[in-house]
């Protein structure tokens, strides 16, 4: 019986090392991946950037990905971190807002005409209660 303790053992060690290389590959299988899809961002960046020969007006979602690498937020200090390992600190200014998405003119317009309706109706209701002494 003691051989058959050992070659149980053996398998054991070999199972762990089997999980250990699947998780070794996975890892590497996720970097390939991340790596292939940045640089699929930088020859798109690259492209839209020399559309303006190198000069950036406006930051589009594409150029803002391609500059930024990610914003840190501290109470009012932000702090842009580039690609390139640039950073950038600056102070939220008090006094601006934000922008509020607008509903959809239509939809605004259709609410608003249905909350007369419904305002009048219950005007109306009132007033011809309180007039007929109901």
């Amino acid at each position: 019986g003691g051989s058959a303790g050992g070659s149980e053992a053996l398998s054991d060690k070999m199972t762990i090392r089997y999980e250990e290389a699947v998780k070794k590959y996975e890892m590497l299988q996720e970097q390939i991946s991340d790596a292939q899809v940045r640089k699929t961002q930088v020859m798109l960046f690259m492209r839209e950037l020399n559309k303006n020969d190198g000069r950036v007006d406006r930051f589009t979602p594409l150029l803002w990905q391609g500059f930024v690498k990610e914003v840190i937020v501290k109470g009012k200090h932000l702090t842009f971190r580039f690609w390139d390992g640039t950073e950038i600190g600056t102070d939220v200014k008090p006094g601006i807002k934000p922008k509020r998405k607008s509903r959809k003119r239509t939809e605004g317009v259709a609410e608003t005409e249905a909350e007369n309706v419904e305002k009048n109706t219950i005007k109306n209701t009132v007033e011809s209660t309180v007039e007929s002494g109901e």
